[in-house]
């Protein structure tokens, strides 16, 4: 009886639902970065910076490649109005 009892009580106690919560949290953010993704990849440019906040920064694949928007704007516009973007695609978040 003193066994389950105490079985009971570490049950109570357990988390139940800890991933949704966490996914809650995440998804607009994973949201945001998918239809960045997208964008990039149908050179869109527009809706691509769209995604940015007015003082946005872009971080590059290289430690040291830190952009302004305004200065990735400069850069990346002339290649979304070819039609050329980039890809990617997320392994895991």
């Amino acid at each position: 009886m003193i066994t389950a009892a105490l079985m009971m009580l570490h049950l109570s106690a357990a988390p139940v639902q800890a991933a949704p919560a966490a996914e809650a949290e995440t998804a607009p953010a994973e949201r945001t970065l998918d239809a960045m993704h997208a964008a990039a990849s149908a050179a869109d440019g527009e809706a691509y910076f769209a995604s940015f906040t007015a003082d946005g920064r872009f971080i590059g694949t290289d430690a040291t490649e830190r952009w302004t928007l305004p200065e990735f704007r400069a850069y990346a516009m002339p290649y979304f109005s070819q039609g050329k973007g980039w890809t990617y695609r997320p392994s895991a978040r």
